[in-house]
């Protein structure tokens, strides 16, 4: 099956159906050009054996339909532009959906009326053309442990930043969970009088 360029000339015996484009439903019936037959049972589609110069046309109008974004997602969240009511969305329109992904996690892939689709990108456009429910499914990333502590007999205030954004109350312990992809800021602030000597990264001392 092919979308046939109707601007151009046809090969004479070829099987053609039409139907209502993607988002539109058949309003009413199909008129044709005296002579050519409807030869199946569908009544959303004409379809029939060109042998000689054919018109076809039916009236459509633009379809209604529910978009219902999955509230059971793990590692992230969904967005959708395009629509302001997603009841009631009318055929034809262009939605695109944004996926966020929460720290730790990356998108594997959309899910579309329950079907996994190739597209890995957070960001998925599609034409309504129907009801659809649409969720993402985000996997952790790898990820390994850095381990920050002042030396014994030492004191300085430890503050972790990854990426620009402050995660020292959350690793109290020192015990900095790092995902790929993450960069680690380690500052050390010492007591009065006192100043930083050097710094221990995996055994190796550096001043």
């Amino acid at each position: 099956n092919k979308i046939i360029d109707t601007s151009r000339p046809i090969i004479g015996d070829t099987v053609i159906t039409v139907q209502a484009a993607g988002g539109y439903e058949l309003k009413g019936e199909w008129l044709a050009t005296e002579g050519v037959v409807d030869i199946d049972d569908d009544e959303n589609t004409f379809t029939f054996k060109l042998l000689k110069d054919t018109e076809i046309s039916a009236d459509s109008q633009a379809g209604t339909y529910e978009v219902t974004i999955s509230g059971i997602t793990t590692g992230g969240s969904i967005s959708v532009s395009g629509a302001e009511n997603l009841q009631a969305v009318k055929g034809g329109t262009v939605l695109k959906f944004t996926a966020k992904p929460q720290r730790g996690y990356k998108l594997q892939n959309w899910i579309v009326n329950g079907a996994a689709i190739s597209n890995k990108s957070e960001t998925y456009n599609c034409t309504a053309n129907g009801n659809m429910e649409v969720s993402a499914a985000f996997i952790e990333k790898d990820s390994r442990t850095v381990a920050v502590s002042t030396a014994d007999g030492s004191y300085a205030k430890l503050e972790f930043t990854i990426d620009d954004v402050d995660y020292t109350e959350d690793y109290v312990d020192g015990k900095v969970k790092l995902y790929e992809g993450e960069t680690l800021t380690v500052a050390a602030t010492p007591r009065t009088n006192d100043m930083i000597a050097g710094w221990r990264i995996d055994n190796v001392y550096n001043t």
